[in-house]
């Protein structure tokens, strides 16, 4: 196991959040703007041909921002190569159930991307278990891609997990400070976790 990225996101611009920016702004996701090119330019810049990609928790038909992200995956990767998942049932094609919460033998080392965008600190479970039912479906050489708010994540068992602490940042991204500002969540942070099989 590689940690490859575990910090606090910063306010600055992410290359490609352009892309994602119409869809975010829409419902308000500050930390999304955020978070969709980040995961998505790492797998840009990583992927080879028919590398295939799990997106868990990939969220709600209708909300426009998780369409757009599971589309770009889709339009990007091929289709072929994408999954997406959640707990709930959707009307929308290249989708399956599945609980994070629970290990699912048919994913076993089946992935070379697994990706949960800003979801594991929604979920009323150990979250470390969570990470370990996620990190089982990454192939050898492949990637474990988390985001997350903070508070939120269960963050001392999860660094006490990889023997590390997050890396802060001079100035970590909050509701207040994106681009697309939303002061309800002025209280929250947000961040990341790259590990590589």
């Amino acid at each position: 196991m590689k940690i490859v990225k575990f910090e606090y996101f910063k306010n600055s611009i992410v290359e490609n959040n352009d892309m994602f920016y119409d869809s975010c702004s829409e419902i308000r996701a500050w930390s999304r703007i955020y978070e969709y090119p980040c995961v998505y330019n790492f797998i840009k810049d990583k992927f080879k041909n028919n590398q295939k990609i799990h997106n868990t928790c990939w969220g709600l038909d209708n909300t426009s921002c998780h369409i757009k992200f599971k589309n770009v995956l889709e339009d990007q990767f091929g289709i072929e190569n994408v999954t997406n998942s959640d707990i709930k049932r959707s009307n929308l094609n290249n989708t399956e159930i599945y609980d994070v919460t629970k290990k699912e033998g048919n994913y076993k080392e089946r992935f070379d991307y697994v990706v949960n965008i800003s979801a594991i600190e929604e979920i009323k479970f150990d979250h470390l278990s969570i990470v370990k039912n996620l990190y089982e479906q990454v192939n050898e050489n492949g990637y474990l891609i988390l985001t997350f708010d903070l508070p939120g994540l269960q963050l001392s068992n999860i660094e006490n997990f990889l023997n590390t602490k997050i890396d802060q940042v001079e100035t970590a991204l909050n509701g207040n400070n994106s681009i697309i500002e939303y002061s309800r969540y002025s209280h929250l942070n947000c961040g990341v976790l790259i590990i590589q099989k």
